[in-house]
């Protein structure tokens, strides 16, 4: 009488849907799962904390209780006597601190600024996890593709391998033979190399990505897309360069603060005093001001250097404002001249240098070239194959250096996910 029961847990099962495979792992993926680095997170915790202190900064200050006793004799017949003396009083009561309003007001505002520095430092630090998060994946699927190349030299260097054995057959000095393979144990070394370069790369990627280190990689995006036009329009904008922006308003306020200081603020108290019962009790109500007499040695220097502060900031953002100019002309032109290296060596070099290679394997062959010949054109083939590869790493590294110089740029789809014509040299 199991049986139903089985058939039908056996129905659900096979009804339950199977686990979607994961997706691969794109750039913009990459650099979106930076903002989850602890470094961001901590700014974030710090532009929290300015949000909480806003509120409470133009609040009036704590009440403060009184109790006093006043007028008791201390000599006499009646000394240390409550009661006795008219003028003794008992006193309990209230007083409240009232910063003038304009004080209240630059608090606030200072708060507010602060506030906005804090986000604005939140911003950029996202924008660098996000730009290391995407140099991160480049380097790993760059030195995924050293290791295809590589894997496609080995062929030649077995060709090369069996010419040699071949020509032995036909007379050559065994020679020829071992050092073939001698150099196709060298080729090995080099992927030993790749593959540790690999495992390296998914390790500096797993910081900034975490356990989606191990999927599989996306195809690239298309590093030679680019809108350098409105990079330049916008560099003021620069995730870099906003908090610099927002301290400028921090400063400001702070000036503003200082001159509140100019203004008197007051103070109001409010008590009870009990006196012997053969007198009646009494209320008190007392107000008090500030008389900001010696502003000239008191207020005004503080705004002076509140001032002076101010300028600082100014000067310090116009420079690095500059420098970010000169830095992003030249990141431009590093961009430009990466495209054109690349140009060069896959459709100029490498060509070149695998037809010098085959020329040079086929007269070793038909016996007219020498095996170190052979040898040297392979090598250089194969070195400018890496030189290509190097050369599409250093255009990524350069768009990617370029293409998340502001806060949201991932995410608004600046970022080009054009597939990318992969090279595979």
């Amino acid at each position: 009488m199991h049986v139903p029961i089985l058939q039908a847990l056996c129905l659900v099962v096979s009804m339950a849907p199977m686990a979607a495979p994961l997706q691969p792992l794109s750039l913009p993926e990459a650099s979106r799962l930076g903002d989850d680095a602890p470094a961001v997170a901590a700014r974030l915790a710090m532009a929290e904390a300015a949000a909480l202190r806003i509120a409470p900064a133009g609040e009036l200050p704590d009440p403060e209780a009184l109790a006093a006793i006043q007028n008791l004799p201390i000599s006499g017949a009646d000394a240390f006597e409550f009661g006795r003396e008219r003028m003794t009083v008992a006193r309990v009561g209230l007083m409240q601190r009232v910063p003038n309003a304009a004080k209240r007001e630059g608090r606030t505002a200072l708060a507010r600024s602060t506030h906005a520095a804090r986000l604005a430092g939140v911003q950029a630090q996202r924008a660098l996890a996000r730009r290391a998060a995407a140099q991160a994946w480049i380097e790993r699927w760059i030195a995924e593709r050293r290791i295809e190349v590589l894997a496609q030299m080995s062929e030649a260097w077995n060709l090369i391998v069996r010419s040699a054995d071949a020509a032995v057959h036909g007379g050559r000095t065994a020679a020829d033979a071992a050092t073939a393979r001698a150099e196709r144990a060298r080729f090995e070394n080099q992927r030993i190399d790749a593959r540790a370069r690999l495992r390296a790369a998914e390790a500096a990627l797993e910081r900034w990505v975490g356990t989606q280190a191990g999927r599989a990689l996306a195809p690239a995006p298309d590093f030679d897309v680019l809108d350098v036009d409105a990079l330049r329009r916008t560099v003021a904008e620069e995730a870099e360069l906003s908090p610099l922006w927002r301290e400028l308003e921090v400063a400001a306020d702070r000036v503003a603060l200082a001159g509140a200081d100019k203004r008197p603020d007051w103070s109001v108290a409010a008590s009870y005093g009990a006196r012997g019962t053969e007198f009646s009790d009494v209320v008190s109500v007392e107000f008090r001001i500030d008389l900001p007499l010696f502003a000239s040695r008191r207020q005004d220097p503080e705004i002076a250097a509140r001032r002076h502060e101010l300028e600082a900031a100014r000067s310090e953002f116009e420079d690095r404002l500059r420098a970010r100019r000169a830095g992003l002309e030249a990141a431009i032109a590093h961009w430009h001249g990466a495209h054109e290296a690349l140009a060069n060596l896959r459709d100029g070099v490498l060509p070149l240098q695998a037809q010098a290679a085959d020329l040079a394997l086929a007269d070793y062959a038909g016996g007219t070239g020498a095996l170190t010949d052979a040898v040297s054109a392979r090598r250089d083939e194969l070195d400018a194959r890496l030189a290509v590869l190097e050369a599409q790493a250093e255009l990524g590294r350069a768009w990617a250096a370029l293409a998340f110089l502001h806060p949201d740029q991932a995410l608004a789809g600046t970022v080009p996910v054009a597939t990318h014509s992969e090279v595979t040299p």
